[in-house]
């Protein structure tokens, strides 16, 4: 038995699971070194504590590399983006202030929630008598106030950065006056709880 110890080395057992599986085996043979370095002799297969732990594996240990994909199940599909909400559309939260989309060749203002928390703003913005453009509904409000600098363009046609506060309450505010139009469009920020 001292004798087959001693050629017992992971290259050598390496070698074995080689040639068997080129040889044509059917059955999926799993040899394990276990933490005290020696080799388990039972397979992993049919193993399934409730831990999800296999008494033979080192926690952690295994690559991508050591799974074959093709005994994984099916991975579940990822549910579909949530579409855009458009501001003034029936059903969404209306402009305030005589607040208006500014040209149909530019994108309409709009917001949207991903997957992360994370909410959207798009759109180009004109008019208005007041800097509340629109107001968030809940669950699509920051926790605290954040502000943000957007691009607004004046006449000539000038461009230039005005300050953008979407509020807690939902409130979203330009407080500098917009010459032509504002933009809402790279505004992003994590919806609060």
């Amino acid at each position: 038995m001292g004798r087959i110890r001693r050629h017992l080395t992971f290259a050598n057992v390496v070698s074995v699971i080689a040639l068997f599986v080129a040889l044509g085996g059917t059955a999926l043979a799993s040899v394990i070194i276990t933490k005290n370095g020696q080799v388990a002799r039972d397979t992993i297969s049919g193993h399934d504590p409730p831990s999800g732990d296999h008494p033979n594996i080192i926690r952690n240990s295994l690559t991508g590399k050591d799974i074959k994909e093709s005994t994984l199940g099916p991975v579940p599909a990822l549910k579909a983006p949530e579409p855009f909400h458009r501001v003034g559309s029936p059903g969404q939260p209306p402009f305030l202030n005589g607040w208006t989309n500014y040209d149909p060749s530019l994108a309409p203002a709009a917001f949207y929630k991903d997957r992360e928390g994370v909410v959207h703003l798009k759109g180009a913005v004109t008019g208005g008598s007041s800097e509340f453009v629109f107001t968030l509904p809940p669950g699509y409000r920051p926790a605290v106030s954040q502000e943000f600098a957007a691009l607004t363009v004046n006449s000539g046609p000038t461009r230039a950065i005005n300050q953008l506060e979407v509020q807690a309450g939902g409130d979203v505010v330009f407080y500098e006056p917009v010459g032509l139009w504002a933009s809402l469009s790279g505004i992003t920020f994590r919806a609060g709880q």
